[in-house]
Order: structure tokens, then C-alpha cells, then sequence
């Protein structure tokens, strides 16, 4: 004797022995997705240093190409333009340095002065018969400048660990610019390769051209700078 037919709409037999394929791929795709939150948060920071490296390597990339245009191997072309962006940076810093140093020193020395100005006017204001000898006396032992003063030490350290730990992310973001550039016409290749042929072209002239038209932008700016800072009048 037959089985009458399931009714339209009601789940038939296999509904019950396994679950429908559409739930199992939104169950897959929910999973994948929380995964792939999970690994960015905790890899946030990494993320962030290859953001930082593929910008730089879009700036570096153009004097790198015209050193290679000229018989310039890539590698060799990378490590000349780094080298000279590394002098660049140490004499800026240098400049600054001594600079700030000298403000420093300036400031240091002109302390009894202020100090003297101070009490000049304290004593003209309230009739009080300081000193500025006194003043700095009374300063050394007042508890609240030595805790300023401890505090700013604490600080000192906490600010040199964070130094170097901004010169190691520093030095990581180097070698990933490094690697992008040195290799960037074979990178350029892989990405291209897995697009479709008639798409592979397009997006390679879309790269060169977001590469030429941000160094063109960097260096257009560093000039502009340069030039604001040896001859400010022409250039404002």
C-alpha cells in the first residue's frame, strides 16, 4: 500500500536525519566570521605596521624605479634610498637637538632672573622682604616640588620604554617597506595573477598610477618644506 505524499511545505524525511544545507553553509559563514574579527583584533597592531610599510613603499617606490631604469639592481636601489633617508632623518633630529638644547640651556640660565623678577614684584605687591635665594631655598624643600620632581622621573622611564618600543615597531615597518619595495614589480605579479585576464592589466595600471601619484605628492611636499624652510618668504 502507497504512503500518502507530505503535504506542501511540511519538512520531509531529511530534515529530520540532518540539518538543511543552507544552515550548515550560514553556521560556517557566522564561524568564519568571528574568526576573522577575533585574528584583526589580535593582530591589530600587526595590521597597522603593513598599512603603514604599503604607504611608505608607494612613496619609496619611484626613485627606487628610476635608479633601476638606470642599471640599478632593485635590492641595491632600495638600500640607497634608504640610506639616504636615514641621513636625512638623523640630521633633521640632530638639527632639532641642538636646537631644543640650546632653548633648553637658555631657559635654564635665565631661571634667576625670572626667579629675582618674581620676587621684585612680590615685594613691591605685598610688602613681603623676599629673596630669590630664599625663594629657590624654600622650593628645594617644599614636598610638593619633590614629588613633581619624582613623578617627572617616573615618567623619564616610562617615556624611554615607549621609545623603544616605537624603535622597534620603527624597525619592523622598515624591513616590511623594504621587502615591498625591493619586490614590488614580482608582488605586483602574484596579486595580478589571480584576477581574471581581462582585469589583470587595469588593476597593474591602477597600482603604478596610485604609486607615481603618491610619491609625487610626498616628494612635491618635502620640497615645498625644504624650500619654506631655507627661503620661508618666496615660498609662503
Amino acid at each position: 500500500m502507497e504512503q500518502p505524499a507530505a503535504p506542501a511545505g511540511s519538512p520531509g524525511r531529511g530534515w529530520r536525519g540532518r540539518p538543511p544545507r543552507d544552515v550548515l553553509l550560514l553556521l560556517a559563514g557566522a564561524a568564519a566570521l568571528v574568526i576573522a574579527f577575533w585574528l584583526v583584533v589580535r593582530l591589530r597592531s600587526l595590521l597597522v605596521m603593513l598599512l603603514i610599510s604599503f604607504f611608505l613603499s608607494f612613496a619609496l617606490e619611484p626613485p627606487v624605479n628610476l635608479l633601476a631604469r638606470r642599471g640599478w639592481r632593485r635590492g641595491l636601489g632600495t638600500a640607497a634610498v634608504f640610506a639616504a633617508i636615514v641621513v636625512a632623518v638623523v640630521l633633521f633630529v640632530g638639527a632639532l637637538g641642538s636646537l631644543l638644547v640650546a632653548q633648553v640651556g637658555d631657559l635654564v640660565d635665565a631661571i634667576p632672573g625670572y626667579a629675582q623678577q618674581v620676587t621684585t614684584f612680590l615685594n613691591d605687591r605685598l610688602g613681603t622682604n623676599l629673596s630669590g635665594a630664599e625663594l629657590a631655598e624654600q622650593l628645594r624643600g617644599n614636598q610638593g616640588v619633590r614629588d613633581f620632581v619624582n613623578g617627572l622621573a617616573a615618567e623619564a622611564v616610562g617615556l624611554s620604554t615607549t621609545l623603544v618600543g616605537l624603535v622597534l615597531q620603527g624597525f619592523t615597518i622598515g624591513l616590511f617597506t623594504f621587502y615591498l619595495v625591493a619586490d614590488g614589480p614580482r608582488l605586483r605579479r602574484a596579486v595580478c595573477s589571480v584576477l581574471p585576464p581581462g582585469r589583470q592589466a587595469v588593476a597593474l595600471r591602477v597600482w603604478e598610477l596610485a604609486i607615481d601619484s603618491t610619491g609625487g605628492y610626498v616628494y612635491s611636499r618635502v620640497l615645498l618644506a625644504a624650500c619654506s624652510a631655507v627661503w620661508p618668504r618666496p615660498c609662503s
